[in-house]
């Protein structure tokens, strides 16, 4: 297993910033949304804001075939129309409740099997929703960036794993030494940025930070065993 972690936090960062995903993510499956965002065209999200709005959606693997839909159109209009534009064969999925409304949300479309196409958004009437591609496959190779989701015998992601890195285990009092020859999953440090239902989405930062508290810590217990013995 190779540990990159600025590779590891700018992926989970990128997936947190731009789905629902996160510590807060309403998906049960969040290695479906992971592996979509290595594959082109894999992973986008919908955002719509004025529930008068209409627009049709089109993709190009079925050039000429488009599909209306509304601002008040639920998250289960939008899967039927992305299926209805789409291979017969292709795996979609959004990660809301069916019956939530496009208006007022951001709704993630998942491509699981590859079909990731260029999904387009044409403006009819209303203020125009936004639909973007979330790309991580400039970040890392997946086994670099995620290397306990892929292959035996690693685990499965949980979105907890947002708020970890792995890392070599850090050892020595005082002068901090890498030992490389093991993987440990470890939390990284999270700053609340006071947005969101439960403070705030986060950022994380580790390197330079981990080795200096480590270093620290070890100190630490160095004089609190000195002043125990006295």
């Amino acid at each position: 297993m190779t540990v990159n972690v600025p590779a590891e936090q700018a992926a989970k960062q990128k997936v947190r910033a731009n789905t629902r995903g996160g510590a807060n993510s309403y998906t049960g499956n969040p290695k479906s949304i992971v592996d979509a965002g290595y594959d082109m065209g894999g992973l986008w999200t919908l955002s719509v804001t004025d529930p008068t709005c209409t627009f049709t959606i089109s993709g190009a693997t079925t050039s000429g075939i488009t599909s209306t839909l509304s601002g008040l159109s639920t998250a289960g209009a939008l899967l039927t129309a992305l299926q209805a534009i789409e291979l017969p064969t292709a795996s979609i999925t959004t990660n809301t409740n069916s019956n939530q409304f496009l208006a007022g949300n951001s709704t993630d479309i998942v491509f699981g099997n590859n079909y990731g196409d260029d999904l387009t958004v044409i403006s009819g009437t209303g203020k125009p929703p936004v639909i973007t591609n979330v790309a991580l496959g400039a970040i890392a190779a997946e086994d670099v960036a995620y290397p306990n989701y892929v292959g035996t015998p690693f685990s499965p992601p949980t979105w907890i794993d947002d708020a970890t890195v792995h890392a070599y285990p850090v050892n020595g009092g005082g002068a901090v030494v890498q030992d490389t020859s093991k993987v440990v999953q470890v939390q990284v440090r999270q700053i609340s940025t006071g947005e969101g239902p439960d403070g705030g989405s986060e950022t994380q930062q580790w390197a330079a930070y981990y080795s200096k508290y480590q270093g620290n810590l070890n100190q630490t217990q160095q004089r609190n065993t000195k002043q125990q013995q006295c």
